[in-house]
């Protein structure tokens, strides 16, 4: 994978891999195992914005250790001192997190790099690479030309713990109240006639978005759905 290339390359140049993901996903693991490079390397991975805030903020300004790993307790690397290694990073991700987000912690960890050393020591400094899946950044386009179509009701596809299901549901959620369904079984052929759908690869990955007032005679099996 591309983003292992990356940490390992940021192990090598003695920076510190800020990896914006789930600490506790399978993937997110690999990664930061391999952001340790030969045994030197570093990392810490932010999940929020919010985290990336408070690493932006003992970035430009210190503060207090102790309580720095504590907040990152079980998402930083072993012997990770945030006064001594953070002052070279770089940023990479959970290649399933959402693009717009990756693309607002990469340009605040770069801000505050820049804060600190200024610009031109900031090119040394800060490193980032766009690992985002190829196949992950066409459900989110597809999903965002959905939104585009008025609708009631929007049905994700997918397995309940998968990080891509959460994000996609979680991009539709201002519009209209997500379904995540782990199976089409009981749905079809009876919401065959009311749905629209805007995704380039269907087979693979559903995304439905649907009129409620076509649905009145169809009952939700709810063991295959979940409401978000």
């Amino acid at each position: 994978m591309s983003v292992w290339k990356r940490v390992r390359k940021y192990a090598s140049e003695s920076a510190t891999s800020i990896i914006h993901g789930k600490a506790e996903h399978e993937e997110t693991k690999a990664t930061s195992s391999r952001a340790l490079g030969d045994g030197s390397g570093h990392y810490v991975v932010v999940l929020t914005l919010e985290d990336t805030d408070y690493v932006c903020d003992y970035i430009r300004h210190g503060g207090d250790k102790h309580a720095f790993l504590d907040k990152f307790k079980g998402a930083h690397s072993p012997g990770f001192d945030p006064d001594v290694h953070l002052q070279t990073v770089g940023v990479a991700n959970q290649t399933t997190m959402l693009r717009g987000e990756t693309e607002e912690v990469q340009r605040r960890v770069r801000q505050a790099i820049v804060d600190r050393d200024g610009p031109e020591l900031a090119e040394k400094n800060f490193r980032f690479f766009d690992t985002i899946c190829g196949a992950t950044q066409e459900r989110q386009d597809a999903l965002r030309e959905l939104l585009d179509v008025p609708m009631d009701l929007l049905l994700v596809v997918g397995g309940y713990n998968s990080s891509n299901t959460s994000h996609l549901a979680e991009m539709g959620e201002e519009n209209c109240p997500p379904i995540l369904c782990s199976t089409l079984r009981g749905w079809f052929p009876p919401l065959r006639s009311s749905i629209t759908t805007c995704t380039r690869n269907a087979k693979s990955f559903p995304i439905f978005g649907c009129r409620t007032d076509r649905l009145s005679s169809v009952s939700l099996p709810a063991h295959h759905a979940r409401i978000i």
